[in-house]
């Protein structure tokens, strides 16, 4: 029975020697800040033609304008931070597609807070299919 009362005192020993003081807790709350988009410049879709595809420059260099007053932006200005307004601009796209193939493709631009938080605004760009229409021969 001894030795049991001394293995049961020497694994309680471990356990609290194990535990550290200094680990904070996994709880802690933390400020939530989801940017708001104020001002959308993009169309919501452009209409091609195949072929006539001008969707590069015909989507204005900035897209949109956001605001985020709890952390900002990188490149923002003005606010209680200095930072809190900033534009989504055509180089912010998550990725090209190929705007040569008929069909329908989205345009996704993001732009992420100084926390890490995101904002997107997106466009649509359709490229039509030209069919020529042969003669018939008699």
């Amino acid at each position: 029975m001894k030795d049991l009362n001394k293995f049961l005192l020497l694994g309680i020993f471990a356990f609290l020697v194990s535990c550290k003081e200094d680990d904070p807790a996994s709880s802690v709350a933390k400020t939530i800040s989801l940017p708001e988009i104020i001002e959308v410049s993009v169309l919501p879709a452009y209409i091609y033609g195949q072929g006539q595809t001008t969707i590069n420059s015909d989507i204005p260099t900035n897209l949109a304008t956001v605001v985020d007053s709890v952390y900002g932006f990188s490149d923002g200005w003005g606010g209680k931070t200095g930072k809190d307004t900033a534009y989504i601009k055509k180089s912010d796209i998550a990725g090209w597609p190929d705007t040569i193939a008929s069909g329908g493709k989205s345009l996704t631009f993001n732009k992420y807070t100084l926390g890490n938080y995101k904002a997107s605004v997106s466009t649509n760009v359709v490229i039509a299919a030209l069919s020529v229409i042969l003669p018939q021969r008699h």
